[in-house]
């Protein structure tokens, strides 16, 4: 008996036939080889612009973290067919230690370098010492964030930026002034790299940054670390960005955050040390399956604008200043809804709180906390306030949960 195969199985064969792996290791691999298990190609950049339609690429697991970012600039793949970075839980690490040539000793005990960048940037700047965050106080999206100190009243191990004139020819609304950068060095220390002092690298400032109508790409098991502006980045009309089973910790601004018109679905998330968790503006569209915070400093959860939310499963240790906020403008139309959500507040200053200028649709199903002190009347039948105890073991076994789809990287990330 003969048998026929449909046209939409020959198609689907086609497609399965025709994806690709592709290999990258940073230890072993190499600019010139194909890219294969055997021969793995050096860098993601190299693998990024050889990918297909259709096309995954494995990141071989490293033992030590990677400084590099994952990056789509107008790369994408089609409907049914991603292209897909799979991490394998590695740790990409947006810090590097201070370059000697660049920080010159200005006193006894103190080095600095100059810069040319504006506040903005300035403002999400931070350190590390032997791999420990030092933000000196400071965060973004709300109040709260503590001036930079002036250079002599740095402690060793400290960090300040002193401003100084407009650059020459600096234009737009966040304009670029010539900035100092100090520290003082820990007692015993002779040198910045004989200290243990890191820097976030600021020429790539997101762990994942996707822009320029980039779509149909897949984003797996990763963990993003210590990167100047957000652990995860979309900017422009990128559309169909999936993303599964990622970390983000201690990032400057954001550990997520999309723009303008872009669309995301997110699965598996977990946001530690940022300044804010959740945070979309603009016309985006953002899904959130399975989402777990704690240390974040600004703001927990952030929606503004026209965005359209859907945050479903989430269990927040919520620390931060300015806690949770929906807003719309006067022009705009906000929409999210949010079912199945913890979140037990333990800054006493941080809110349950709406902007509402606009039109807003804020719907919220099995939504409980505990602990805020302040609830926006519009959002307080909405939710149930309940004590700390009543959540407290579904917040810790969720976090267990999530962070054991890392296989240990995670807890290696916060050096635990």
């Amino acid at each position: 008996m003969k048998r026929f195969l449909s046209i939409t199985a020959i198609l689907a064969l086609a497609t399965v036939l025709g994806a690709a792996d592709i290999y990258v290791d940073y230890n072993k691999g190499n600019r010139k080889n194909p890219g294969t298990k055997e021969a793995p190609l050096d860098i993601l950049a190299r693998a990024v612009n050889k990918a297909k339609p259709g096309d995954t690429i494995y990141v071989l697991p490293s033992d030590k973290p990677i400084r590099d970012a994952i990056v789509f600039r107008g790369k994408s793949g089609e409907p049914g067919k991603p292209i897909t970075v799979d991490g394998m839980n590695n740790i990409f690490l947006g810090s590097r230690p201070l370059n000697p040539k660049e920080w010159k000793e200005i006193k006894p005990g103190y080095f600095a370098c100059t810069r040319k960048i504006g506040n903005n940037m300035a403002n999400r700047y931070f350190m590390t010492l032997k791999g420990k965050i030092h933000r000196m106080g400071r965060f973004n999206k709300c109040k709260g964030s503590k001036s930079f100190k002036k250079i002599e009243e740095l402690q060793p191990g400290e960090w300040t930026i002193i401003r100084g004139e407009l650059a020459k020819n600096a234009k737009g609304k966040n304009p670029a002034y010539l900035q100092q950068y100090v520290i003082r060095l820990p007692e015993g220390a002779k040198t910045p790299d004989e200290a243990g002092f890191e820097e976030p690298i600021l020429r790539r400032i997101s762990g994942v940054d996707i822009a320029k109508n980039s779509s149909h790409i897949t984003i797996r098991n990763v963990i993003v670390k210590h990167f100047h502006n957000d652990g995860y980045n979309f900017h422009g009309n990128c559309r169909n960005i999936v993303l599964e089973n990622i970390a983000a910790v201690e990032c400057g601004d954001d550990a997520i955050s999309a723009h303008e018109t872009c669309h995301i679905d997110v699965k598996n998330f977990v946001a530690i040390g940022c300044s804010t968790a959740i945070c979309h503006i603009n016309n985006s569209e953002n899904h959130h399956e399975n989402v777990y915070a704690e240390k974040i400093l600004g703001r927990d959860i952030m929606l503004t604008e026209n965005t359209k939310n859907t945050l479903t499963n989430a269990w927040f240790k919520a620390d931060a200043i300015g806690g949770f906020i929906l807003t719309s403008r006067k022009t705009s139309h906000h929409r999210s809804t949010m079912k199945n959500v913890r979140m037990i507040n333990r800054n006493p200053r941080g809110s349950f709180a709406v902007s509402n200028q606009g039109k807003m649709d804020a719907d919220f199903e099995d939504f409980k906390i505990a602990n805020y002190k302040k609830v926006h009347p519009s959002l307080a039948s909405k939710v149930k306030q309940v004590k700390a105890e009543e959540i407290e073991a579904e917040i810790e076994e969720a976090r267990k949960r999530l962070f054991a789809i890392f296989g240990g990287q995670l807890e290696k990330a916060l050096g635990e």
